[in-house]
């Protein structure tokens, strides 16, 4: 463990984070002087540019290392791209080399025994169109020797001791297709403008918001670890979704999918976006539970008004009335699909003759055929926008919508949590939250929507949080828990002022 005693002057930008960085010099110190296995020689250590890429490429491997770390027990492994041409060209982060990032840093601290590569990535030069790449990246994860230089406390804390990762406030994406026949995400540049500027500016003011309060899951451990393990099965990984849970992902981006930011433009990054929806329900802010509402058919109902038509009640139920209504099946399951496939539709800039990834008619006795022809004679009205890509547009509609939203919260630092069309935040701003929708909707469309307040059942935590009725046991058990471990550590940190973090620092 690390004396907290240090001589080195630490500046504002370490705040709290002083123990982080005081990891990350004895690690690109040992790096610097490692005498290594293949040669048995220490390499030229780095100056100037060059060290200072190496000392943020060790950030960089501790910060996604440990930042999945929520708990004791079994360690997440991290992915990371190993191939040389991932660090050449255009590139997202150029502060990351080949030279530095992957044969210096990474290879460093595994020889050195920070890191352990837990699995060999690979390249899938056969993938099949009817099935998801089976392309992995290398997975590695934090060693004992990495975890042990934090203290015992510090270590049952790490997303929100860490600090967060950077990221582009703005980004513009578009998927392209590679030689082997699948398909990749690649980014692209764009002019900076008043535009520009005034998106950017509106996302620091929601961002800044997000920061000052501490967004967590009310579940126990044992809960935690078994949704660690969901994210992360093979299953799910065999699907193309392999996420790890990291609580310190508290800011936003928007991603838009052209360099007119006309398409696209929804906010991503937070974590609550990728948990389960049984989860959400369990999203605590601050400590207090939360409410959450969402927009009813929103893609459905912009359509048709901007057609001048009224909107069916419900658009997806709709479709199973005129159509489906004798089917012997669950009506809640095929609605479910039923609306995977609309979208799905609107998303596409060409007929599907085959239903797409993850829709499955067969489980209700239908050919893709069948669900398709009856989407288009039930919304006859609005049929010309299927296959035609209107759904990137409406994208941006929704993200414009979310945007007046999350400002109009954000400017009183009010936090509130957006998954795409629906929002989370403290309870009790739940109808300043409806009336808020409502009126956004109606800045940007110019109609009338139904807004749901999602009726989730909560999973199960432990029963009592008034102290007053708890046993001693019970308070122990609440205090042991993860989320008030975190919470607790949360506060501490936005207490201290720079000139204490510096008195720490300074010793």
């Amino acid at each position: 463990m690390l004396d907290s005693n240090s001589s080195k002057d630490y500046s504002w930008r370490h705040l709290s984070y002083h123990n982080f960085y005081q990891v990350v010099d004895v690690v690109v110190e040992d790096i610097q002087s490692l005498v290594w296995v293949a040669t048995g020689k220490a390499k030229r250590r780095l100056k100037g540019n060059q060290l200072e890429k190496l000392t943020y490429s060790v950030e960089k491997l501790i910060r996604d290392s440990l930042s999945v770390v929520v708990g004791s027990g079994r360690i997440p492994n991290c992915p990371i791209a190993k191939s040389k041409m991932r660090y050449e060209g255009d590139r997202e982060d150029h502060r990351l080399t080949y030279d530095i990032f992957i044969k210096r840093a990474y290879k460093g601290m595994i020889e050195l025994g920070y890191l352990y590569e837990a699995e060999v990535g690979f390249n899938d030069r056969n993938p099949s169109k009817s099935k998801f790449s089976k392309s992995r990246l290398t997975r590695y994860r934090a060693e004992a020797k990495l975890i042990n230089l934090f203290s015992k406390r510090d270590q049952k804390v790490f997303p929100v001791i860490l600090p967060q990762k950077l990221f582009k406030p703005l980004i513009v994406q578009e998927k392209v297709k590679t030689k082997e026949g699948g398909s990749k995400k690649v980014r692209l540049d764009f002019e900076q403008s008043d535009h520009t500027k005034r998106l950017s500016n509106n996302l620091k003011v929601i961002n800044e918001a997000l920061r000052r309060s501490w967004y967590d899951l009310e579940i126990t451990n044992e809960e935690l670890k078994r949704l660690q393990r969901k994210l992360t099965s093979k299953d799910r990984r065999d699907q193309g979704a392999d996420y790890t849970l990291d609580f310190s992902q508290r800011s936003l981006s928007r991603v838009f999918n052209d360099i007119c930011f006309e398409t696209g433009g929804r906010f991503y990054n937070g974590w609550w976006q990728n948990i389960p929806k049984e989860y959400r329900a369990n999203i605590i802010i601050d400590g207090k539970p939360t409410v959450e509402f969402d927009y009813s058919t929103i893609h459905p109902t912009i359509l048709y008004i901007k057609e001048g038509l009224k909107p069916p009640e419900d658009a997806y139920s709709q479709i199973i009335n005129d159509n489906f209504n004798g089917l012997n099946v669950e009506k809640h399951g095929l609605r479910s699909l039923l609306k995977s496939a609309f979208n799905a539709m609107l998303n596409s800039k060409k007929p599907m003759s085959n239903p797409p990834k993850g829709i499955k008619p067969s489980d209700f006795g239908l050919k893709w055929s069948e669900v398709s022809s009856a989407i288009l004679r039930t919304h006859s009205s609005i049929a010309h926008h299927f296959y035609s890509d209107a759904g990137r547009k409406l994208q941006k509609i929704d993200s414009e919508i979310a945007e007046i939203v999350l400002l109009h919260f954000a400017k009183r630092n009010i936090p509130i949590l957006p998954v795409h069309d629906s929002f989370i935040m403290h309870h009790h701003f739940d109808k300043e939250l409806s009336q808020m929708m409502h009126k956004a909707f109606r800045l940007v469309v110019g109609g009338i929507i139904d807004i749901d307040q999602k009726l989730i059942r909560r999973l199960p935590s432990l029963p009592n949080t008034n102290y007053a009725e708890d046993s001693i046991q019970d308070v122990v058990d609440l205090l042991a828990q993860g989320y008030m471990q975190r919470e607790t550590k949360f506060y501490e940190m936005q207490s201290l002022r720079p000139n204490e973090v510096q008195n720490i620092a300074n010793g």
